[in-house]
């Protein structure tokens, strides 16, 4: 109620929607962050109009709202491209992701997934970079590509280990496991199992 502009109260909803984000917090209700949008989008402040764009695209995928979404990040991925900002990109392709995992378009998720991972890798964060890479694996067994999965995870691994992320690496276990019983390969997913308790 203090807040006497109309940028300062988009700014406050920007943030507010943000930190909420980042505190796994699922805000569903776009009433908030739609003022953030409503002041960005027609400024040519990039950097705020993608911010506004991408958590809107967040909300709406919080309440399955994946059309919207997909709209918003499609904005988001405009303002991240005139501003070459990799981590946003890998953000906007890893959501676009999982947007298109829940609709069943298996082809676009891996698409995605493969653009996610890029841009992470650009941008240099380990964390992303892990995060993406499972996803791109998980990615591969949608489209029923399992040895392209087993790759990807072998690849994980490997990074992990160099990386010293035990956490990966056990995610990374779990699914080469999960993908050998996808192949019917029941015994060898039984010792990477039996590895991953170890």
């Amino acid at each position: 109620d203090d807040l006497t502009t109309d940028r300062g109260r988009a700014m406050h909803a920007l943030l507010l929607s943000q930190a909420y984000d980042k505190n796994y917090i699922d805000l569903t209700d776009d009433s908030l962050i739609t003022i953030a949008v409503d002041y960005f989008a027609p400024t040519n402040e990039h950097h705020y109009a993608m911010l506004a764009h991408y958590y809107h695209a967040v909300v709406n995928f919080n309440a399955n709202e994946f059309a919207t979404s997909s709209i918003s990040c499609l904005e988001a991925e405009k303002h991240a491209l005139d501003l070459n900002n990799h981590q946003y990109l890998g953000m906007i392709y890893s959501l676009m992701m999982y947007i298109h995992n829940y609709s069943y378009n298996f082809d676009e998720e891996l698409i995605c997934a493969q653009k996610s991972l890029e841009h992470f890798q650009k941008h240099g964060d380990e964390k992303y970079i892990g995060n993406a890479m499972l996803g791109l694996a998980r990615s591969f067994n949608n489209n029923s590509l399992p040895d392209s999965s087993l790759a990807q995870y072998e690849q994980i691994s490997e990074y992990a280990k160099v990386k010293q992320d035990t956490m990966l690496l056990c995610r990374s276990l779990a699914g080469y496991a999960h993908t050998l019983r996808l192949k019917y390969r029941f015994s060898d997913a039984k010792n990477v199992l039996v590895s991953l308790l170890d």
